[in-house]
């Protein structure tokens, strides 16, 4: 996957976060929090990509985006496996050029056996180059 990653959106309850690349003006990040107006501000360059750098570890594990929302919205969780309700999903979207992957998961699915990969996303959203509110998970 080596096209150019011109835009990310990151999505997790209650929470849009769009970084998009702009060519060669400064990055800039429109945040969507439910009841809250859309605010939108300049990213540094520097930023921009270091965010990618950070959630590059779920690209790998990405795919089309067409492919991957159908089936996130018609699988569930494999019947043995442990559930817990209302745990939320994340989603990470990479767009460009050619380029349009997602990443989504469903935290309530199997939490133990995926704990460390929901403790990483969360903290991703967490720690999102955004400056007012609540922590978002």
């Amino acid at each position: 996957m080596t096209a150019q990653v011109s835009r990310v959106e990151v999505r997790a309850p209650g929470l849009t976060v769009t970084l998009d690349a702009k060519g060669s003006d400064e990055p800039v990040a429109n945040i969507a929090v439910e009841g809250q107006k859309l605010k939108s501000f300049e990213v540094s360059p520097v930023a921009y990509a270091r965010f990618l750098e950070r959630i590059e570890m779920f690209k790998s594990a990405s795919g089309p985006t067409d492919e991957r929302s159908k089936r996130f919205l018609s699988e569930t969780c494999p019947a043995d496996t442990p559930y817990v309700t209302d745990a939320g999903m994340i989603s990470i979207r990479w767009i460009g050029a050619g380029l349009d992957r997602i990443y989504v998961a469903e935290l309530g699915c199997d939490p133990r056996q995926n704990a460390d990969r929901n403790r990483r996303l969360r903290a991703v959203v967490n720690d999102l180059p955004i400056s007012f509110g609540p922590k978002a998970v």
